[in-house]
């Protein structure tokens, strides 16, 4: 009776360490899975940022909206994403139109973000390549 009991005893500790380690190793898979979840969200977020770095428009080109004219003026809303973005420019009385004689407003929307006069044939070009 005695050795009965002694085996009962022993198989119930050998039937709790195997459920311990049951237990265990469910507690390992589901940390594991975490992990992985974790890595795979760290791998999303890092391609989005380098999809973000690569899709940004360049900061340095010109992009602006035109806005209405004040006093013959033309004036525009720059759209860069830099120093300038948001700010309005406005054409010098020298040159107030972005086409017209001898000279031309161009609208630098880029870290310089000013308006200067220039030649009807660069201002021309100007307008030729960009998406107004």
């Amino acid at each position: 009776m005695a050795q009965s009991r002694e085996r009962r005893r022993i198989q119930t500790s050998i039937l709790e360490e195997e459920k311990e380690e049951g237990t265990m190793a469910m507690m390992l898979n589901k940390m594991m899975g975490i992990l992985m979840l974790w890595a795979m969200v760290m791998m999303a977020i890092d391609q989005l940022a380098v999809d973000a770095a690569t899709s940004r428009p360049d900061p340095q080109t010109t992009q602006y909206v035109m806005q209405t004219t004040v006093a013959g003026k033309e004036r525009a809303r720059c759209l860069a994403r830099n120093k300038c973005y948001l700010k309005v420019l406005t054409c010098p009385s020298q040159c107030p139109k972005r086409v017209a004689g001898k000279r031309s407003c161009f609208i630098d929307c880029s870290t310089k973000c000013q308006t200067t006069c220039k030649s009807n044939y660069i201002a021309f070009q100007h307008l030729k390549s960009s998406h107004i």
